[in-house]
């Protein structure tokens, strides 16, 4: 039954944020675990269709070497001969990096609800909401997916980082294009889906939504900052 509801609360996200208010507090838990599985086996999917672009991957990988630092680990590797082992890999590092971000996305909703309304906004209602507009994070994945493959570049897309080069400006562009469409659009509608949850009109979760936006990509911004910090030091 809670299964049920989680892909109820999952179609109502896209389509009706405002009924978000009908998952509940005990189906949040699956609507959750749901939501970071599809988002997590799209991004999978998402790179394993690019890395078969030869253009897109040396792109990724010109990218990545610019971005992150290499670390020296005593952990011994992993044998990934076998594809399963391969595919089990990579959706364990999509599970982790899309966990997080949920995770956090929620507490910040949270406090930005409390502060900005004075309603006492629970977490557990916070993760419900993002994670019921997970389907508009798979969405704004699969439409990325097609453009870059369609394009050539990863630099084509709805978001903020068409405007610099990424082999130019590597530390720019991972940061501005998480300035996207889809995670407005997504961030609105969960603060949409808070708003009537907690009685409120639909307009309070539209203005919050878009300060939980902004405030979260400063945030991802300073992180960003802190990496290239990382790098410069190492090269």
């Amino acid at each position: 039954m809670r299964v049920v509801k989680a892909f109820a609360a999952l179609r109502d996200g896209v389509v009706a944020p405002q009924r978000i208010e009908n998952v509940t507090i005990e189906a949040a838990m699956a609507v959750f675990a749901i939501a970071v599985f599809l988002v997590a086996i799209t991004t999978v999917w998402s790179v394993d269709l690019q890395q078969g672009n030869s253009q897109l991957a040396a792109e990724s990988a010109r990218l990545i070497s610019s971005t992150t630092t290499q670390r020296v680990t005593e952990v011994p590797q992993v044998d990934l001969s076998l594809p399963q082992r391969v595919f089990t890999q990579a959706l364990g590092e999509a599970l982790q990096k899309t966990i997080i971000p949920y995770v956090a996305l929620a507490a910040l909703a949270m406090t930005l609800f409390r502060f900005t309304t004075n309603v006492k906004v629970r977490y557990l209602e916070s993760l419900a909401a993002i994670s019921a507009t997970a389907l508009i994070d798979v969405f704004g994945i699969i439409v990325a997916t097609m453009v870059h493959l369609m394009l050539g570049t990863m630099r084509a897309g709805f978001h903020a980082g068409v405007f610099v080069d990424p082999q130019i400006h590597p530390m720019w562009f991972v940061w501005l294009q998480t300035f996207s469409v889809a995670s407005l659009w997504q961030l609105m509608a969960a603060c949409v889906g808070l708003a009537s949850w907690n009685s409120l009109n639909w307009r309070y979760g539209i203005v919050v939504g878009a300060i939980l936006w902004l405030v979260s990509r400063l945030i991802l911004g300073g992180f960003s900052l802190m990496d290239w910090i990382v790098v410069l030091r190492t090269q």
